[in-house]
């Protein structure tokens, strides 16, 4: 009697740490398919970003000249009164956007980007040098995906602070398809000759640069937007280039 009782006992335990396991196997998959399935509500913050690019490069061509500071802010300013105004929180004034580009060029070099949200160093970590030399591309987007992940499910979060993790994640990402594809073309018509930089890690610090001048441009302008954001960025962008 007392040995059927025993088996009966062994057979539930069995059962209940069986179910607890399929549970966590569930559960484990439903979240591998929301991260695979994840789509960054913010992406446009990067491919805005991109575009910025694009148009200065586009510009420089067709006058058949590298850029000087003023024209490429110019540049930044008219694609941003065309493109840009939703993401504006006052609407785009062309003559206040530019003194704020200029500002901003001056005074960055004394300002960090104020948020602690903590997702944003785990972003700038993914690409420091010696990180980086360690990590292939692909792997780097999919670390970067997984922050994006956890940021967006994070209900510790503010819906202001989401968005500002997530726009920067997108510009990370973003940034770095950018320059894998363009950063030859782009020294060539800057005529860069600064330091010959491992093109890994000069792709990495102009992200890193990116990153940062979206933190700041969204955060530290009397008023902070997205499309200020967007537009510094580009600016730290283009300006990164020629780092030594």
């Amino acid at each position: 009697m007392k040995n059927n009782y025993l088996s009966v006992l062994f057979i539930a335990i069995l059962l209940l740490f069986s179910s607890s396991c399929q549970e966590e196997e569930n559960v484990f998959l439903k979240e591998k398919h929301l991260k695979n399935e994840f789509v960054n509500p913010y992406d446009y913050v990067g491919y805005h970003h991109n575009r910025v690019l694009e148009f200065i490069y586009n510009e420089a061509v067709k006058n058949g000249e590298n850029p000087n500071k003023e024209t490429v802010i110019d540049n930044i300013v008219n694609y941003a009164v065309s493109n840009l105004e939703e993401y504006a929180e006052n609407g785009i004034n062309k003559e206040t956007l530019k003194a704020n580009l200029l500002i901003m060029d001056t005074v960055s070099m004394f300002l960090h980007p104020i948020s602690t949200v903590p997702y944003l160093d785990r972003l700038e970590y993914v690409l420091l040098d010696k990180y980086v030399d360690t990590t292939s591309f692909d792997a780097l987007h999919s670390i970067i995906t997984n922050i994006e992940f956890l940021v967006y499910s994070d209900e510790n979060l503010s819906g202001e602070e989401k968005e500002l993790v997530l726009g920067t994640a997108s510009v990370i990402h973003h940034s770095l398809r950018f320059w894998e594809e363009n950063l030859t073309k782009y020294k060539l018509l800057k005529n860069s000759r600064k330091r010959n930089w491992p093109i890994w890690d000069k792709i990495c610090h102009i992200a890193k640069e990116d990153s940062r001048g979206y933190r700041l441009g969204r955060d530290h302008w009397l008023v902070g937007s997205v499309c200020n954001g967007i537009s510094y960025s580009a600016e730290r962008s283009w300006n990164a280039i020629d780092d030594k």
